[in-house]
Order: C-alpha cells, then sequence, then structure tokens
C-alpha cells in the first residue's frame, strides 16, 4: 500500500503593493532529503470574488552532498493580481 505525505508552504501578501501581479513568478526551493519517491506539486489561489489562476512550472530535481532539492516557479497566469496561495507537495511512496 503507498504512503502519502503532504506539505503546505504559503504565500500572503501582505497588501496591495506585494501581490502577485499577472505575469509575475515566485521562485521556490524545496529541502527534500534523501528521498526516492513521487513527488508532485500543485499551486491553489485563495478563493475570493477574484478569481484566479496560477501555474506551477519549471520543476527540477538535483542531488546535492545533503540530499534532493527541488526547484521551481510559481507564476500568475491570470488577468488580476493574487494575494494569497498555497503551494502544496505530494510525496507518494511504497
Amino acid at each position: 500500500m503507498a504512503n502519502i505525505l503532504v506539505e503546505i508552504a504559503y504565500f500572503i501578501s501582505v497588501g496591495n503593493a506585494t501581490d502577485m501581479q499577472p505575469g509575475e513568478s515566485h521562485p521556490w526551493t524545496w529541502g527534500l532529503g534523501n528521498i526516492n519517491e513521487a513527488i508532485t506539486f500543485t499551486a491553489h489561489p485563495r478563493a475570493s470574488f477574484n478569481t484566479g489562476s496560477i501555474v506551477v512550472e519549471d520543476v527540477r530535481i538535483s542531488e546535492g552532498f545533503q540530499g534532493h532539492l527541488a526547484e521551481l516557479t510559481v507564476r500568475n497566469a491570470g488577468s488580476t493580481p493574487i494575494n494569497w496561495y498555497a503551494l502544496t507537495a505530494s510525496f507518494i511512496s511504497q
């Protein structure tokens, strides 16, 4: 039976000037340790009156002396600013 672990990180704007604007992207780095699992990254904008659209791009997994490292980009693919989103990493192993 597969084991599933979910971890969540957040971007929260501190005001309109720091909202994620359309076309803007945020780089993320996620230390993974010494894992040998399937990994999925998803991003979810905050539910609000304004709809948002964000995408996870350029996912790269590298191996270093301290284990695996994930580097990825979250981009606002919509036409409205986003003031909050969750980045979720799902790890699946057997």
